[in-house]
């Protein structure tokens, strides 16, 4: 991504506020050229515990990578 797409996607996964993933920054992978959003990321089979070693680092590389993430993870969506 670029650094404007990856800044969008970093704000719109802010804005959903969901308990199972934060942003953390926007980073460029000096391997590929390209912005990822640089997220910690609890999976779903690791409950509900918000330890800080359950956990992990999670760089999203595209939109579509998010979308995929948000599916696996039941939608996490909750309209009010």
């Amino acid at each position: 991504m670029d650094k404007d797409e990856a800044e969008r996607l970093a704000r719109a996964i802010r804005v959903v506020q969901m308990d199972w993933i934060r942003v953390d920054q926007v980073v460029l992978n000096s391997t590929t050229g390209q912005y990822e959003v640089q997220c910690a990321y609890q999976r779903e089979d690791q409950g509900q515990t918000h330890s800080s070693g359950s956990w992990t680092t999670l760089n999203i590389k595209s939109p579509r990578q998010w979308i995929e993430i948000l599916t696996q993870h039941g939608g996490g969506l909750e309209l009010p």
